[in-house]
């Protein structure tokens, strides 16, 4: 039996074996599981090798370890409440029913798309650790998502009457706003970039 410790990408696992002889190669497939590949002339199979433990997911953060794929949850949140608020699904409902639905839904949506850009800010700054080709800086990504929302809310919103000093503090406060749910615009923009340099990375 042997214990080694291996640390890929942003993760680490311990890999224990039921030998260790030949050519063993412990990579990551497309979907970011562990594969072990033996060679040719090894004296065992794959099926001879146990992964006894492994952590996968994206770089560790104030809200522990994840996958990456839960980046695309704000955005699909985001879509299902600017749909049942603008399309009046909620109107058959008493108001007061329908106001407390789409005050929580809007909450809901705002605290994990904050959840959602710690975690791609986390995750790019883990990456930037590494010795990948690639290393994302997270602040386009989120100032691009930033503009997006504040973008979209203006529109379906509109900007308040008075002086250019109102307005462009609105316009200020919306940015800000934006910015902390970027990652309901830029989460998948950021994912599909990861895993196509990722994947890049592992070809080479």
């Amino acid at each position: 039996m042997g214990r080694i410790q291996i640390r890929d990408r942003t993760d680490e696992w311990e890999v224990t074996t039921a030998s260790w002889e030949g050519v063993v190669e412990v990579r990551l497939d497309d979907g970011d599981d562990l594969e072990v590949v033996v060679s040719d002339h090894a004296p065992y199979t794959p099926d001879d090798i146990v992964v006894s433990e492994q952590r996968m997911g994206t770089a560790s953060t104030v809200f522990g370890h994840g996958p990456t794929w839960l980046l695309y949850v704000p955005t699909v949140l985001g879509l299902l409440t600017l749909a049942v608020d603008e399309l009046g699904v909620l109107a058959p409902f008493p108001d007061p029913i329908s106001w407390a639905i789409s005050v929580g839904l809007y909450w809901t949506f705002f605290l994990v798309g904050v959840a959602g850009t710690v975690f791609l800010y986390n995750d790019a700054r883990a990456l930037t650790a590494t010795d990948r080709s690639w290393q994302p800086n997270p602040w386009p990504f989120i100032i691009a998502g930033g503009s997006v929302v504040a973008a979209l809310q203006t529109l379906l919103v509109g900007l308040p009457s008075g002086s250019w000093q109102t307005v462009v503090a609105s316009l200020g406060g919306l940015f800000v706003v934006g910015c902390t749910v970027a990652s309901s615009i830029a989460g998948p923009l950021y994912l599909v970039a990861r895993h196509r340099f990722l994947t890049a990375d592992a070809a080479d």
